[in-house]
């Protein structure tokens, strides 16, 4: 297929989607959309369920197979402007992540470092960058090593994090790594990044508690009270060396997103 018939087909299947969204959308859940998700953005007012159909059909109908294609399309999704087609950008990603390899993570960079939202990070971080590290640790290392050091961007850190979480919530993650990345950013008042380390240690916690209990007591007195909560929250109460501080509030109004926001 000559790369302008291939231009088209892609085209062609973008065109497919956004008439599915917008057939699926309600005018009453747009701004539910951007309210829910503290976003200023346009959107079709589709259900998550809704826009995840609407990429395996698309998948389906224009048989988005190859590696080359994936990312292309991938990559003109994202540049819309329009909430569901950047998160069908992300779906199609984790559809079709067995294609993906480690200089992919270049490009999942760019898409966390504008995504704007949890909503877009948190399943790129984890489901995407996260496969990608598994298949590929030697060469995904760099890439991640990176975004946890990143001063300028916390959703990098924060994704950073999440990349760790499958494999530690099946009990055969590297803790050692998340404590490498996790201390650093333990002081930060940054609300997603101490929800972030609360959440990866909660779900590592139900395959490896005394592990998860250990590294809270080791670190009692650096993790935020909201870590610690979250963390903790299926393990028997800690003895703290000091007492703790409240949670802060965040003043983007995540608290209000669900438990693993």
């Amino acid at each position: 297929m000559t790369q302008l018939a291939t231009e088209a087909r892609m085209e062609l299947a973008i065109a497919s989607l956004r008439e599915a969204l917008q057939v699926a959308g309600t005018p009453a859940r747009i701004q539910a959309v951007r309210d829910y998700l503290k976003l200023d953005c346009d959107a079709f007012g589709v259900s998550v369920p809704e826009v995840r159909r609407a990429v395996i059909s698309m998948i389906k109908e224009f048989a988005i197979n190859d590696h080359d294609e994936v990312v292309a399309l991938a990559a003109k999704l994202w540049s819309s402007t329009v909430y569901e087609e950047r998160k069908a950008a992300v779906d199609l990603l984790v559809y079709r992540r067995k294609v993906l390899i480690p200089n992919d993570l270049r490009r999942v960079e760019t898409m966390l470092r504008s995504a704007g939202t949890w909503a877009l990070v948190d399943e790129c971080a984890e489901k995407v960058a996260g496969y990608i590290d598994q298949q590929f640790p030697v060469e995904s290392a760099e890439y991640i090593d990176a975004w946890a050091s990143q001063s300028e961007s916390f959703w990098l850190r924060r994704s950073a994090l999440l990349v760790l979480i499958g494999p530690l919530r099946k009990g055969v993650g590297d803790l050692s790594r998340f404590e490498r990345y996790a201390v650093p950013m333990m002081a930060e008042k940054e609300f997603f990044i101490r929800k972030a380390i609360g959440w990866v240690l909660r779900d590592a916690s139900r395959k490896q508690p005394e592990m998860v209990r250990a590294f809270a007591e080791k670190y009692s007195n650096q993790l935020s009270a909201l870590s610690l909560r979250e963390a903790t929250r299926t393990l028997p109460p800690i003895e703290m060396g000091v007492a703790r501080t409240t949670a802060p509030a965040n003043p983007r109004g995540a608290s209000s997103l669900g438990s693993n926001v």
